[in-house]
């Protein structure tokens, strides 16, 4: 199952899907290399998988991950702090995984 949106202002897509977290932690920067923003995260199956967009209405792009919820909470409010607003949520394999856009 998908979903697929139709966005003139997005010129391009790609994901990036591993089974190690670390793994999929240097995938997300190899997409931020390459000028993606992070959009989505999901878990299941012992797989970590990630949907990114060149997206110019994002103009940067963050991601907290705790292995507990309160320290998750407490990333969540720091990067408020920092001016950014939280976009999706994942939770695997004991890891919180927030994506954050400002």
């Amino acid at each position: 199952f998908g979903v697929f949106q139709d966005d003139p202002d997005i010129t391009s897509n790609a994901y990036s899907s591993r089974g190690s977290f670390s793994d999929f932690q240097e995938a997300v920067s190899q997409r931020w290399d390459q000028g993606y923003d992070l959009v989505d995260v999901e878990y299941a199956d012992g797989v970590w998988f990630g949907v990114f967009q060149d997206d110019p209405d994002i103009t940067s792009n963050a991601y907290s991950s705790r292995g507990s919820f309160s320290d998750f909470q407490e990333a969540v409010s720091q990067r408020w702090d920092q001016g950014y607003d939280l976009v999706d949520v994942a939770y695997g394999n004991g890891t919180w995984f927030g994506v954050f856009h400002a």
